[in-house]
């Protein structure tokens, strides 16, 4: 589950960046990556808690309860433009988050 997940997110940050570690814990609806962004020097962590897809009769939406990072700058941008807000997600990455309820 976590390699498919891995390979969805690859799939999307290719412009920015590559994520070489992603481990999900469906018990705490978590989500940890180590994540390499293009021309930064180090790669950094970033913890994603109290994940959760809703489906409606719209389709599914992902949420952020809490993100945290090994750079202050991404932690203060995750804590503005993710957490709290509700993200539409395909049928397939539904799918794959679908643990996540």
């Amino acid at each position: 589950m976590a390699y498919a997940a891995e390979r969805f997110v690859n799939a999307r940050l290719s412009a920015i960046g590559k994520i070489s570690d992603l481990s999900l814990d469906t018990a705490n609806r978590t989500v940890r990556l180590h994540l390499t962004l293009w021309g930064e020097s180090e790669p950094m962590d970033v913890g994603l808690s109290d994940v959760e897809v809703q489906r409606g009769e719209d389709g599914a939406v992902l949420t952020v309860g809490g993100a945290e990072a090994s750079r202050e700058w991404l932690s203060a941008a995750l804590g503005q433009f993710v957490v709290g807000r509700a993200f539409p997600v395909s049928r397939g990455a539904s799918l794959i988050l679908g643990f996540l309820t």
